[in-house]
């Protein structure tokens, strides 16, 4: 027997493990908010990401069916196996296990520091330390909106999966259980001039807008992001066999 019989169906496990964690942002603190557009935003967005997901394990479900049958066929199946493992690497890219380039769009937004000053020196009585931050809220807010036009998204060379967090601790911000600190720099893969109209005519930027939040939005020909780091892989989840059902 040759060595890929064996590393073939398990870097598939690999990848399906990866992708049946349930859905992209765990949105606890965004759906305590009170804006209610936004929750549903979403809620819609889970429901998509639920719907990709399904497709990924079908696909991966249909490449295992094709390699129980080349290893049936020993050495004759050789070029399917090729074939198959280009499958895994296109599904390893959507996964976010790969380093990835393109163009795209780089966000960066910052802490009001000029206003927080202003209104403590003016008005002291007025002045709430919160309101001049950048929130976890707004960075889910921007990634959400983002997601039908991204190939790929990281803030701060943090990649963002579909088992990925943005959650606010305390008065730091967490992003793949990651601190971060602003300026926060969201790198997003994809059509430039697409992405940027949707940064530009989304609630949240608005949002900032209103607040005098820095925002800059710049289109470059060349981004790059790193794989995921750590391991997206279940803990507890196995996939089901067939005939197992």
């Amino acid at each position: 027997m040759l060595n890929w019989k064996k590393h073939i169906p398990l870097t598939i496990a690999c990848v399906l493990t990866g992708l049946l964690l349930t859905v992209a942002l765990k949105t606890q603190t965004a759906l305590n908010s009170e804006n209610v557009n936004k929750n549903q935003t979403l809620i819609d967005l889970i429901e998509n990401l639920e719907m990709d997901t399904q497709t990924l394990e079908e696909s991966i479900g249909s490449v295992q069916k094709q390699i129980d049958e080349v290893q049936k066929q020993g050495t004759s199946g050789q070029g399917m196996v090729a074939g198959l493992q280009n499958q895994v690497e296109e599904l390893k890219l959507r996964a976010g296990q790969t380093d990835v380039f393109g163009p795209g769009v780089t966000i960066v937004l910052e802490d009001n520091t000029a206003g927080a000053e202003m209104v403590k020196k003016n008005n002291p009585e007025l002045y709430n330390p919160e309101d001049f931050i950048v929130h976890d809220k707004s960075l889910l807010y921007l990634v959400s909106a983002l997601r039908g036009q991204a190939e790929a998204i990281g803030i701060n060379n943090q990649r963002l999966v579909a088992s990925s967090d943005i959650r606010c601790v305390g008065t730091v911000i967490m992003v793949n259980s990651t601190r971060l600190a602003p300026p926060y720099e969201i790198q997003v893969i994809g059509n430039p001039k697409i992405l940027e109209a949707t940064v530009l005519n989304s609630d949240e930027y608005f949002f900032l807008q209103s607040k005098e939040m820095p925002v800059t939005i710049t289109q470059q020909e060349e981004i790059s992001l790193p794989a995921l780091k750590g391991s997206n892989t279940a803990n507890y989840a196995n996939p089901v066999k067939e005939g197992e059902q």
